[in-house]
């Protein structure tokens, strides 16, 4: 009789075990919902347990753009003024003496854009013109590609009569490349 009450005593033990054996859902299965949600259900038996980190939805990440301009060679660039005839550089000859020099740089952008330039000095009297490709001001088309560039400063009237000896060069200020959208703003 002791055999018989141990061994029933085993059997229904085993039956209790196999009862409670976990679904595959039970492990961390993903599954789908057909409301176009996703869910996710897990169960953190049996033990040991290890959590993992699961993807369960992905959303598209977009990004604005927003207006960029890019100058190359600007950081080496020099225009070097040298002494012209008025009549070649598009002045009078009263405009006297007048002076014309260039760089070359390349800009690129992804909007259309006015590009212009003013000079900037300090110490002397003096007028001036500034201009690109010959042009002023020069329309950039957007789309993102180098456009080489020559950008040129026309001086005139320039009064240098006790600032500098003959065969010296002196810094007598910068251009500033000015850039601008040519459409309206939204």
């Amino acid at each position: 009789m002791l055999k018989k009450c141990l061994f029933a005593i085993a059997v229904t033990a085993l039956l209790a075990a196999t009862l409670q054996a976990a679904t595959p859902d039970d492990y961390g299965v993903p599954w789908e919902d057909t409301t176009d949600t996703w869910a996710y259900k897990g169960h953190p038996y049996p033990w040991p347990v290890e959590y993992k980190k699961i993807e369960i939805c992905r959303i598209p990440v977009w990004m604005e753009i927003g207006f960029w301009v890019e100058i190359k060679g600007c950081e080496d660039a020099e225009i070097l003024l040298v002494q012209e005839d008025c009549l070649e550089v598009g002045r009078k000859t009263g405009d006297f003496p007048c002076y014309k020099g260039c760089a070359d740089i390349a800009i690129r952008t992804n909007f259309e854009a006015s590009i212009d330039g003013d000079v900037s000095h300090s110490g002397m009297d003096m007028s001036h013109k500034e201009f690109f490709n010959d042009e002023e001001p020069l329309i950039l088309p957007g789309d993102g590609n180098w456009h080489e560039i020559e950008a040129c400063v026309v001086a005139y009237k320039v009064e240098l009569w006790e600032e500098n000896a003959a065969g010296t060069k002196a810094e007598i200020g910068y251009l500033k490349v000015r850039v601008k959208p040519t459409g309206s703003p939204p």
